[in-house]
């Protein structure tokens, strides 16, 4: 699995865990989880926002997946 596909499976694991908040405690948690650097986290993130599968922003602290999101269970290859 790529690490653009643990990314988003770590993220999507976080958002249904909060279901109703679409604050996201701890980016450090998610880069973590997936082992890369978090100052790379931002990378992931835009690609998966490019690909219409999040929105998130680091200044307002929130990541949260959108409708097409919430359908995907991977990434393609």
């Amino acid at each position: 699995m790529n690490n653009f596909n643990k990314v988003f499976l770590a993220i999507k694991k976080h958002c249904e865990k909060q279901k109703l908040l679409a604050e996201i405690n701890s980016l450090e948690a998610i880069a973590e989880e997936v082992n890369i650097p978090v100052s790379k986290l931002g990378l992931y993130l835009d690609y998966l926002q490019g690909l219409g599968l999040i929105k998130y922003s680091i200044s307002e602290n929130y990541i949260y997946l959108t409708s097409f999101g919430k359908t995907q269970e991977k990434l393609v290859k």
